[in-house]
């Protein structure tokens, strides 16, 4: 079976509970729905006086709400934003990355095309080094997991953790589980034409 057309997911990242957020651009990004290009390098978002402002160094780029930085087509390679989570340290996120004012606090949410997200849910679920087969099966197990949190309501769909789907961002040298994400693309497991409970553990403790 098929997955409905391309999908994108929303992440709420694991940042702690912040009133300053730091990451960094590489390649072409803007802010959506502003017209505002933003070029490669350090940022900073920080809450003050209700809204969220975005910084590159100590200038003002934009202020807001609610600020979504959108990934533009790239011009080699791709794009990514390297930033650092309380749980996973620092990495490199594919996607676009909205900030969200809560309670004073920011939320950071990847909004990322399912595909690209299951590139950082598979190899750390299982092990990039483990048999190709046994890749693909997890990545038709956390695809249809995913796909049943993604009903569109809230701010986000799902958490980087194992609350839901461990998730590390994008990392190229992760080549086998990259593959067995494209080798199994769209793939999911239905039982007449609902999507199926795909629960999976790395430990049942013994018993079933």
């Amino acid at each position: 079976s098929l997955a409905a057309e391309q999908s994108v997911i929303r992440v709420k990242l694991s940042v702690g509970s912040v009133t300053t957020f730091n990451f960094t651009l590489n390649g072409n990004f803007g802010i959506k729905g502003a017209g505002v290009n933003l070029a490669a390098g350090s940022y900073t978002v920080k809450s003050q006086s209700g809204a969220l402002g975005l910084y590159c160094g100590s200038t003002l780029i934009y202020s807001g709400g609610d600020i979504t930085v959108e990934e533009y087509a790239p011009a080699s390679g791709y794009n990514y934003i390297t930033l650092a989570t309380t749980k996973y340290g620092t990495n490199k996120y594919r996607g676009n990355l909205q900030f969200k004012l809560n309670s004073g606090k920011i939320d950071v949410i990847n909004h990322i095309y399912l595909e690209y997200y299951l590139y950082g849910v598979v190899p750390h679920e299982m092990s990039n080094s483990w048999p190709l087969e046994a890749l693909k099966t997890q990545a038709v197990a956390a695809r249809t997991y995913a796909k049943r949190y993604m009903t569109g309501s809230g701010s986000y769909d799902v958490v980087d953790t194992s609350t839901h789907q461990v998730y590390k961002g994008f990392n190229a040298a992760n080549t086998n589980a990259i593959r067995a994400v494209d080798e199994t693309a769209k793939t999911v497991l239905k039982c007449g034409n609902e999507l199926v409970q795909t629960y999976y553990a790395a430990s049942n403790g013994g018993y079933v």
